[in-house]
């Protein structure tokens, strides 16, 4: 701190919370039990149940970006599946959307690759055309690159995805324009505060 060290802040995206719930439920849920676990399951008594690969992706589409509220909540849902499992049955989707809008004002809100583009376009002045074909001039690259960034940050699509909803554009020109976004915001703070303004606009019209 003494000596002024810039460190970035980012909201998880939805690979790192696939990847956050994954691992704690195998470190701290799957995993045996401890002495002196403090975990929601071990403090109720409770036995978790089996939580498959889609399970944690239909969870982390739905849940926050706070670390700790997904954590409890990884830990509800495998209470829910143990729940289940006992009563002859499997967790459902439908149980995770529950459990969800119990943690998470936001879960149930899914925000499409459209109203990103609409916004972007109203924010930079550019047409549709414009932000999907080839020009590259400053500001309409700018746009574009800003527009893919947020694409693959709020609408939980691969890049693959998203470059189909650019002008066809393929995976390797998708993560460049995502890795220039990433150094727009290491080198210039002022980005990272319109980033949020962007995502305000986006999730209010969504």
């Amino acid at each position: 701190f003494n000596a002024g060290m810039l460190c970035l802040v980012a909201e998880p995206s939805y690979e790192m919370k696939y990847k956050i719930l994954q691992r704690y439920y195998e470190n701290t849920i799957a995993a045996a039990p401890e002495a002196g676990d403090d975990s929601l399951l071990a403090a109720y008594g409770g036995d978790g149940g089996h939580l498959t690969d889609e399970h944690f992706k239909h969870m982390a589409e739905v849940s926050g970006t706070n670390i700790r509220e997904l954590e409890s909540f990884c830990e509800r849902c495998a209470g829910e599946a143990g729940d289940r499992e006992r009563e002859g049955g499997e967790l459902t989707f439908d149980d995770i959307d529950t459990i969800a809008s119990q943690y998470f004002d936001t879960s149930a809100k899914k925000i499409n690759v459209q109203t990103v583009q609409s916004v972007i376009e109203e924010q930079y002045g550019v047409t549709h055309e414009e932000l999907i074909g080839p020009r590259r001039n400053a500001n309409i690259a700018k746009a574009r690159h800003i527009a893919i960034y947020l694409a693959i940050e709020m609408c939980e699509m691969t890049t693959t995805a998203v470059g189909a909803e650019f002008g066809n554009r393929n995976h390797s020109t998708v993560s460049t324009s995502y890795k220039k976004v990433q150094k727009m915001i290491q080198e210039d703070r002022t980005v990272t505060e319109d980033l949020k303004s962007l995502r305000d606009k986006i999730t209010l019209r969504s």
